[in-house]
C-alpha cells in the first residue's frame, strides 16, 4: 500500500510538473508574440504616420478600426472551437477534430462573408457620412474600405483555425505564424511609404498578408492533427453546441468593448476632446498591465478544458491557484510600484502640465488594471469548464454599473470621477473570484483568497515601500525613477516568491523554467547545426 501510495504520489508530481512546463513555454510564446507585435508597431508607427500624412493615415485609422469593430461579430465562433477542440484533443477524439473545424470555418466564413458584402456596398458615400473623411481623402476611403471587405473573412477563418493549436497546448505554433504575419505586415506598410505608394497599396498589401495568414494556419492544422481532415462538414447538432458557447463569448467580446469605450464617449461629450487626451494616453499605458497578464494567463481556458475532459479536477483546482498566485504577483509587481512614480513619470514623458492635471487619474487607472488583472485567471476557467454565460453576467453588471456611474461621476467631478466610476465597476472582481472558489472548486473562500490574491499583493506594496526608501528620490529624474521602480518591483517580486508560493509551486516553477531554457538552448542548435548543413551543402 505504502509503494502505490508513493509511484501515485510520484505520478501527480510528473504530471503537475509537465502541465507547468507547457503552460509555462505557451505563456512565454503568448507573451512573446503580444510584446513582439506592440515593439513594431510602436516602432514603425511615426514613420508611416509621417509618410502618409495625419488626413491619409487616419483613413487607414479609421478602417483598421471599422475590422477591428466588425471582428467581434463572430458568435464566439473561435473560443467555442478551442473549448470542445481542447476536450476532443484531451481524450483522444481526433474524429471530432474534422466536424468542429468544419463547423467553425463554415460558421466564420458565412460571417466574414456577409460583412465583408455588406461593407463592400456600404463603401460609397460612407466616409463622408458616418466617419467624416476629409474631401480630398473620399476616393481613397472608399477604396480601402473595399479591400478591407476581403480582410473580415481572412480575419474569421483565422480566429478559427488558430483555436485548434491553442487547443493542443501548441501556442510556439501560433505565435511563430503571428510574429510572421505581423512582421510582414508591418515591413510590407513600411515598403509602401517608402515607395510612395499610398494608402491604396498599403490596404492591398494588408488583405494578402491576411490570406497568408490564413494559409499558414491551415497548413499547421493539418500538420498537427493526426487523422486527416478530409471529409470535414457542417455538423447542426455540433453548432447547436458551439452557438450556445459562443454567443456568451461574443457578448463578453462586445461588453469589454463598450465598457472602455463608454467613459470616453462621456469624456469626451461632456468635457470635450482636449479632456479626453489626459484620460486615454494614461489609459492606454495602464490597461497594458492587464493585457499583458491575460496574454499569459489564456492558457488557463484550453488547459481547463482538458483537465475537465478527463475528470481531473484536483488538477484544476491547483491550476487556478498557482496560476491565480503568479498572474496576480506578476500584474502587482509591475503596477503596484508605478503608482507613487505616476507623477514624476508623466513630468518625464509628458511634461509638467500633462503630469498635473493626469497623475491622481493615472494612479487611479493603475489600481483599476490591477483588478481587471485578477479577473484573467477565474474568467478564462469559467469558459474553461463551460460557464461563459458567468463571464458575460459579471461584464454586463460592469457595463451597467460604468452606464450609470460613469456618467453621474464625469459630469459632478470630471476626468477623477470618470476613473472613480471604471475602479467601482471592477470591484466585482471580489463577486467572481468567490464565485469561482466556493461554486466551482468547492474549497474555503476567505483562505484561499488572501492566499491567492491577498499575499501577492501585500508583497507587492511592502516591497514597494522598502524600495522607495532604499532607493531614496535623490539624484537626476531619470536616474531616480528607474532606480525606484526597480528596486521595490525586485523586492516586490522576492516577497512574493516567499511569501505566496508554496514549496511544491516553487520547485514546480524552477522545473519548468529550466525545461524552456533547455527547449530554446536546444531550438538554437537544431537552428545552427540545420544553418551549417545548408552552407556545407552548398
Amino acid at each position: 500500500m505504502v509503494v502505490v501510495a508513493m509511484r501515485q504520489a510520484t505520478c501527480v508530481e510528473t504530471s503537475n510538473r509537465l502541465t507547468a512546463n507547457t503552460a509555462t513555454r505557451n505563456a512565454v510564446f503568448s507573451v512573446a508574440e503580444f510584446l513582439w507585435s506592440a515593439i513594431m508597431l510602436f516602432a514603425t508607427t511615426p514613420y508611416i504616420v509621417r509618410g502618409l500624412g495625419p488626413d491619409v493615415y487616419g483613413v487607414w485609422a479609421t478602417t483598421v478600426a471599422a475590422v477591428a469593430f466588425l471582428g467581434l461579430f463572430d458568435l464566439g465562433g473561435a473560443a467555442a472551437s478551442l473549448k470542445y477542440g481542447a476536450e476532443s484533443i484531451a481524450t483522444g477524439d481526433y474524429s471530432s477534430i474534422k466536424r468542429i473545424v468544419g463547423t467553425t470555418l463554415i460558421l466564420q466564413t458565412a460571417i466574414g462573408v456577409f460583412l465583408g458584402a455588406a461593407l463592400f456596398m456600404a463603401a460609397p458615400g460612407l466616409p463622408e457620412r458616418l466617419f467624416k473623411i476629409p474631401a480630398g481623402c473620399v476616393a481613397d476611403a472608399e477604396f480601402v474600405l473595399r479591400v478591407t471587405a476581403f480582410v473580415l473573412a481572412a480575419q474569421f477563418m483565422r480566429a478559427s483555425l488558430a483555436s485548434i493549436p491553442r487547443a493542443a497546448q501548441r501556442y510556439g505554433l501560433v505565435a511563430a505564424v503571428d510574429v510572421i504575419v505581423s512582421t510582414g505586415t508591418t515591413l510590407a506598410a513600411v515598403a509602401v511609404v517608402r515607395l510612395g505608394a499610398g494608402v491604396r497599396a498599403l490596404a492591398v498589401a494588408h488583405a494578402v498578408m491576411a490570406w497568408l495568414a490564413v494559409l499558414l494556419h491551415a497548413t499547421v492544422v493539418l500538420r498537427l492533427v493526426p487523422e486527416p481532415l478530409v471529409g470535414w462538414r457542417f455538423d447542426r447538432r455540433l453548432f447547436r453546441v458551439l452557438l450556445r458557447f459562443g454567443i456568451f463569448s461574443a457578448l463578453s467580446a462586445l461588453g469589454s468593448t463598450a465598457l472602455v469605450q463608454l467613459n470616453r464617449l462621456y469624456i469626451s461629450s461632456l468635457l470635450g476632446a482636449t479632456a479626453l487626451t489626459y484620460y486615454v494616453v494614461t489609459h492606454a499605458v495602464a490597461l497594458k498591465i492587464h493585457q499583458v497578464v491575460a496574454q499569459a494567463a489564456h492558457i488557463v481556458f484550453p488547459l481547463s478544458s482538458s483537465l475537465l475532459a478527463r475528470a481531473e479536477y484536483q488538477r484544476i483546482r491547483r491550476l487556478y491557484e498557482t496560476g491565480a498566485k503568479v498572474t496576480v504577483a506578476c500584474a502587482a509587481g509591475v503596477a503596484v510600484p508605478l503608482i507613487p512614480l505616476a507623477a514624476p513619470i508623466l513630468r518625464l514623458w509628458l511634461g509638467p502640465e500633462f503630469a498635473e492635471r493626469s497623475a491622481v487619474i493615472f494612479k487611479l487607472q493603475i489600481c483599476a488594471s490591477l483588478l481587471l488583472a485578477c479577473t484573467v485567471v477565474p474568467h478564462n476557467l469559467l469558459n474553461g469548464i463551460g460557464r461563459p454565460h458567468i463571464n458575460t453576467a459579471f461584464i454586463a453588471f460592469e457595463t451597467l454599473v460604468i452606464t450609470v456611474l460613469g456618467y453621474l461621476f464625469t459630469k459632478s467631478y470630471g476626468l477623477i470621477g470618470a476613473a472613480v466610476a471604471t475602479l467601482v465597476a471592477y470591484l466585482d472582481v471580489v463577486a467572481a473570484i468567490w464565485y469561482v472558489e466556493a461554486k466551482v472548486l468547492r474549497c474555503p473562500v476567505w483562505s484561499t483568497s488572501l492566499r491567492v490574491y491577498g499575499v501577492p499583493i501585500l508583497a507587492a506594496c511592502i516591497g514597494t515601500a522598502l524600495g522607495n526608501l532604499a532607493a531614496g528620490a535623490e539624484g537626476p529624474l531619470v536616474a531616480s525613477i528607474a532606480l525606484r521602480y526597480l528596486a521595490s518591483a525586485a523586492a516586490g517580486f522576492l516577497l512574493s516568491w516567499h511569501m505566496a508560493l508554496s514549496k511544491q509551486e516553487r520547485e514546480i516553477l524552477i522545473a519548468a523554467a529550466r525545461t524552456l531554457r533547455h527547449w530554446r538552448q536546444k531550438t538554437v542548435a537544431t537552428s545552427f547545426e540545420s544553418h551549417e548543413s545548408r552552407a556545407i551543402g552548398s
